[in-house]
Formats: C-alpha cells, structure tokens, sequence
C-alpha cells in the first residue's frame, strides 16, 4: 500500500491507503465495492477500502477518481486467476491448509455449511467469500469445528485478493467434478440448483463494477451449462 491524501470539499485533508495490487486488497473490502448497487454503497467500499472516512466521498463523489486512476484495477482487472491451488498458505501469523486434504473431495458437512453460507447471503457467493473459504480451508493442526469456521471467517476478510479469489475460482472449477455425480439424487438435486442460481446471479454483469469480471463471467458460464445440461438429462 502507498500513502494516498485528499482534500475534501471544505479543504480538510484526508490520508489513506493506496492499494498498488490484488495482494494489498482484502477478500471483505473487494466484495463491498463489487456488490454495491448504488453510489452511496461505493463511495463507503471504496473509502474503508483505501482507510479513509467515507463521509468526504458522500459528499463529494468526485474524490473517488484520484483512487480509481491511481488503482485502475480495482475496476478494469485483471481479477486474480487460479493457478495451482497450494498445499498450505499463510494469513495473519496462521497456516492453512485444504480441508479435506484432497479438494476433489467434499464432505456432506462442508457441502451443508457452503449452501447454508449461500443461503445466510442470498446466493451472493463473493459476499460469502470468507465463510465459504473458512469451510474449505482450516489451520493447520485443527478440526473443522464451527467455532474454528467463524474464526477462520472473521480472519479471511482481510484474506488478500490475490490469494482468496484465486482459490474461490479453483473451487468453483473443481466443484464440477463431484457437482454433476451428485445431482443425479433427488435429496441433493435441490442443493446444485441453489449452487446455480447463486453462481448465476454473481456472472451476471449488474453484479460487476467493471471489465474485471468478464473472465469469471465465461468461467462460471461454462460451468452452469455443464451443470444444467446434466440436471436435464438426469
């Protein structure tokens, strides 16, 4: 993060925080600023973004063009892509690791807890990006227990985008593998179809701030066609 100063409209200034890549911006912040639907919403996202007030942007939305120019990725992306999902990773002085091990897995308690994450957020995947990571990944050495979920949860906020979106994206492509098996069971089949819509309303492009998310718009396309073909042929 760089050093950033505003000065409002009664020519107080303001210092904040400049985010220079994806690994300065946390998963929570990200979210805010993604999902907001009306200026007021994005001028306080991109205010607690920056560790600024949010008070100067309401009254002056104009402070928000010196932190888009200076941190144009924030809306043009490239968003974090998936690489090779990493055997342990580092947040806060705490190492994580896949829970279960092998992610081509899932268990039915860790499918329970994505769909009941979904369903508290309704269906706004992003938003429940650290729940749903806190589901997937656990400190080294621990249970996945709920009181450790809502810990790794209240931790993946500040998760960096770099490395948060990026194992989200891998889970999604990777969830097909077990996803389209087990829609064949009526008991489930409710569960993708929720999985769907939710996964459909973050590709659509109301839901994005900008040319950011075209990649992940294709990404989770292809995915739901998959998806949906089976359902029809199941």
């Amino acid at each position: 993060m760089k050093n950033i100063t505003l000065t409002d409209s009664d020519g107080v200034v303001i210092t904040g925080r400049l985010p220079r890549s994806w690994s300065e911006v946390g998963l929570a912040h990200y979210a805010a600023l993604a999902v907001a639907t009306n200026w007021p919403d994005r001028c306080r996202a991109l205010a607690a973004l920056c560790e600024l007030p949010a008070q100067p942007f309401l009254d002056d939305v104009s402070l928000c063009l010196p932190i888009l120019r200076g941190a144009p990725f924030l809306l043009d992306g490239p968003l974090p892509m998936p690489g090779t999902p990493p055997n342990s990773f580092r947040h806060l002085g705490i190492t994580y690791v896949p829970a279960p091990a092998n992610l081509e897995q899932i268990r039915a308690g860790q499918l329970e807890g994505l769909t009941a994450f979904l369903r508290e957020y309704e269906g706004n995947a992003l938003a429940a990006a650290p729940h749903l990571l806190a589901v997937l990944y656990k400190p080294e050495g621990s249970e996945l227990t709920s009181a450790v979920v809502e810990a790794s949860a209240a931790a993946f906020t500040s998760l960096p985008m770099a490395i948060g979106y990026a194992l989200l994206l891998d889970f999604w492509q990777r969830s097909a593998s077990w996803a389209l098996p087990i829609q064949r069971y009526l008991a489930v089949r409710p569960v993708v179809e929720q999985t769907l819509n939710a996964l459909e309303t973050l590709s659509r492009p109301s839901a994005s701030p900008g040319r950011s998310w075209n990649i992940v718009r294709w990404l989770i396309a292809i995915w739901t066609r998959h998806v949906k073909k089976a359902l029809k042929t199941s």
